[in-house]
């Protein structure tokens, strides 16, 4: 059924009444349980809620809408970090160097022809698979090949291989880099690290 732009906007204002109710009740359960901490998440109901209405815009053809609900979401970023390996670091079992290249990221943008396209390929969420197959794709061009884990856990990475450095790092030196996905919604994180695993 299509829904018409008063009902999609029916449904982004219940979803964000219902992040502020449910903001206000865990404010008022920390106060309350001040020593029990909660988890931490990159995305939350507010995410993945938005997301739900921006599939539905989508369905019903409403592409430019669907990019506009989305973007009211927290931007998806990948980021990077790196692993520096000598023969020395090697023999004690340990790195040479680790740290981030781009602790923030580069962001993953969807637009309205992306989402488009994954409704003419007969996608039934296709904010979602768009935002999946350009974070697959970025993973791709940035040299990742495989995972940090054989099964999907949450918070899983990216790796590509060690390569021998030039440049900057020193001789024998082995570099590896490992992405980090931000702000992806779990449902996407298990998305790519299927459809990533599945290509390899």
């Amino acid at each position: 059924m299509r829904k018409s732009p008063a009902q999609l906007d029916r449904e982004i204002a219940e979803a964000l009444h219902r992040r502020r109710k449910q903001t206000r009740l865990k404010k008022t359960s920390r106060r309350a349980h001040s020593t029990v901490k909660a988890p931490k998440s990159d995305a939350g109901p507010k995410q993945d809620e938005l997301l739900m209405v921006a599939n539905d815009a989508a369905l019903s053809n409403q592409y430019d809408r669907a990019e506009k609900i989305l973007g009211q979401s927290k931007q998806r970023a990948i980021a990077t970090a790196f692993t520096t390996v000598t023969e020395e670091s090697s023999a004690a079992g340990d790195y040479a160097s680790r740290g981030w290249e781009d602790k923030e990221g580069d962001e993953i943008d969807v637009d309205a022809g992306d989402i488009e396209d994954q409704v003419d390929a007969g996608s039934r969420m296709p904010v979602t698979d768009a935002i999946v197959d350009k974070a697959i794709q970025w993973l791709r061009d940035h040299g990742a090949s495989e995972t940090s884990s054989t099964r999907f856990l949450p918070g899983v990475w990216y790796e590509t291989e060690f390569e021998t450095g030039t440049g900057e790092m020193g001789e024998g030196e082995e570099k590896q880099e490992e992405f980090f996905l931000r702000n992806f919604t779990a449902q996407e994180e298990k998305l790519i690290f299927d459809r990533f695993s599945a290509r390899r």
